[in-house]
């Protein structure tokens, strides 16, 4: 998945706002969570290139390992259970949907240790040959690249639809 993290994000934070039916206020909120959330697992990208200096896949680092979130997110969930808040529920909900929801996706096309600890194998439902000099055009260039679009455009309707909606209040 190349560009469509964002928009996937908005959809499932959309998703997840209504369901939990909270105040206008908390419902921002809780979207801009879920869209922070739907890229956090590439904020890697900044240690890849600056640090790391692309020497392995950035979907080998504990952020796109999908056991660290799980673990993450089990742990909240018992913390909140404590605190007794709802939004802290709704807030780990949203934020453990949109980080699994990018590691799905980042599945089709990219590498993704879902086994790991247990063992490396990356698994990716399809593989893109590198064809072209310029990696980026692999991606934009290849069949995968339609889904992102339709993802986008699905968001951009819910989006468009959402705010008539808000419009006519």
């Amino acid at each position: 998945m190349f560009i469509a993290h964002l928009p996937a994000g908005y959809l499932i934070s959309k998703y997840w706002v209504s369901k939990f039916n909270e105040n206008k206020d908390n419902g921002k909120l809780l979207l801009a969570i879920g869209l922070f959330s739907s890229i956090l697992p590439d904020l890697d990208l900044i240690y890849f290139y600056w640090i790391d200096n692309q020497l392995h896949s950035h979907h080998t680092y504990w952020s796109q390992i999908p056991v660290f979130w799980l673990g993450l997110f089990l742990v909240l969930l018992l913390i909140s259970t404590v605190t007794q808040k709802q939004i802290i529920k709704h807030i780990i909900v949203i934020a453990a949907s949109c980080i699994i929801l990018h590691l799905i996706l980042d599945t089709v096309v990219g590498d993704i240790l879902w086994l790991y600890p247990f063992n490396n194998i990356p698994y990716a439902l399809f593989h893109i040959n590198p064809k072209y000099r310029w990696w980026v055009l692999n991606f934009f260039l290849h069949w995968s690249f339609l889904f992102e679009i339709g993802i986008i455009l699905v968001a951009w309707q819910r989006f468009l639809n959402t705010r008539k909606i808000v419009r006519s209040e």
